[in-house]
């Protein structure tokens, strides 16, 4: 009876133990190192973004010099009245893409802006969390004998051993990596660049803030005297004060439970009204924390615009094959009819449009009239023809002038023989 009651009062000493060593957890390293990751992450888009602006901006510099080489064949060449119309209908559909490729080139960069401000605002709630928890520590030392002096560490993170983080634990937050103590967080624009898909980079946020048992504490809930974690009244970072609802740190990242010690972690949802657990890690960020949220709606958009511009460049990239024109039909008709070309069929070819806004019928065109057009473009676009084959931005610049130039003494030779023929008029005896 007596020994029974000695394994009682042990077992009791052992809970008690237990419970005051799992009061005032820690965040383990695991936790902040993948804050910092995606915040790494996060402030690379100022760079993607640019990277893709300037991919833009090639794609519609390349446009306008198809339209430039266009125009300069018209100049200086001589064409018989198909050719004539074949260019006219050439510069038209171009045209028409390159007008396309700059509203959503603007399109673009006003989505860039929305990418790269709501990933700041996103990598900012990341760092301000890191950095608290991180700075929520010290050191003291104390005799266990008269002779033994020991070091304890109070911490919110843990870095090496029993520890607190130094900025090289978490080295994608700052500069350097964090190498030194003085680094700074990395800048808005200091981020590696990626170049992921719509999906893969919300895989990538999940990927580095899930926890691999789900426990966002340190060492399963050992005593670190981390204030930060418990808000239980009168003890805890709030002193006195009081807390109506739960403490959600990292825009709900983290969440601490109100009345909670710290004691037991989970993952879940911040959101909660009610936790099971004192401390809980958001196990769906990226549908609930409201600034990933942001940012990836705005991250998906940007891409899909820029996928837009993609399309629209195809449009003369890929080789106009009888299959391609075909696919393109309707375009390719749109522009024999805004170019006023073929004009034995461009009336009926524009009534046909009209009739339906979605498809085009080479019947209602006369019957395969459409096709017999379509067939004067097959590889129209080829870039190895002679007219299309020089890419030199300023040599286009240079020949376009100079062939405006060549028209403009041309037209201004036709003037002057006019008016010097004209004279001849107001002689009196020619007059008869």
């Amino acid at each position: 009876m007596k020994s029974a009651r000695n394994l009682c009062a042990i077992a009791l000493l052992l809970f008690l133990a237990q419970t005051a060593v799992a009061d005032y957890s820690a965040l383990r390293l695991e936790a902040a190192k993948g804050a910092c990751a995606v915040s790494r992450k996060l402030k690379s888009m100022y760079k993607y973004v640019k990277i893709k602006r300037k991919e833009a901006s090639d794609i519609l510099q390349n446009v306008d010099n198809v339209v430039k080489l266009a125009r300069l064949r018209v100049m200086k060449e001589h064409h018989e009245h198909l050719e004539c119309d074949k260019m006219r209908v050439f510069v038209s559909f171009v045209n028409g893409v390159r007008t396309g490729i700059r509203q959503a080139t603007r399109r673009l960069y006003t989505a860039g802006v929305k990418v790269v401000a709501s990933a700041g605002l996103a990598a900012g709630r990341l760092d301000e969390f890191v950095n608290i928890f991180r700075e929520a520590s010290h050191f003291e030392d104390f005799f266990e004998r008269r002779d033994v002096k020991r070091h304890v560490y109070r911490f919110c993170i843990r870095g090496d051993g029993a520890e607190y983080a130094e900025k090289r634990n978490i080295g994608d937050c700052f500069m350097n990596k964090g190498e030194s103590e003085t680094d700074e967080f990395l800048p808005v624009d200091g981020g590696d660049v990626v170049g992921k898909s719509d999906a893969e980079i919300e895989d990538v946020i999940k990927t580095y803030l899930r926890l691999v048992d789900g426990d966002p504490r340190d060492d399963k809930g050992e005593n670190r005297s981390c204030m930060l974690t418990v808000v239980r009244p009168s003890e805890g970072y709030l002193g006195t004060g009081q807390t109506d609802g739960n403490i959600i740190w990292g825009d709900g990242l983290l969440g601490i439970a109100k009345q909670g010690n710290g004691s037991t972690g989970s993952t879940g949802s911040t959101r909660d009204k009610s936790y099971k657990t004192n401390i809980v890690w958001e196990g769906n960020p990226t549908e609930t924390v409201p600034t990933l949220k942001a940012f990836l709606k705005n991250y998906n958009d940007f891409n899909r615009k820029m996928a837009q511009i993609g399309l629209l460049s195809r449009k003369l990239t890929e080789e106009w094959t009888i299959e391609y024109l075909d696919r393109n039909k309707r375009d390719f008709m749109c522009a024999v009819v805004q170019s006023g070309a073929f004009k034995k069929m461009s009336s009926e070819v524009s009534a046909a449009l009209m009739t339906d806004d979605t498809e085009y019928d080479d019947e209602d065109a006369g019957g395969g009239s459409g096709n017999e057009v379509l067939d004067n473009f097959i590889y129209m676009n080829d870039r190895k023809q002679e007219w299309l084959a020089h890419w030199d931005k300023d040599k286009i610049e240079r020949d376009v002038l100079t062939g405006e130039f060549g028209m403009c003494r041309s037209t201004a030779g036709m003037w002057r023989n006019h008016t010097n023929r004209s004279w001849l008029f107001h002689i009196p005896f020619l007059r008869r």
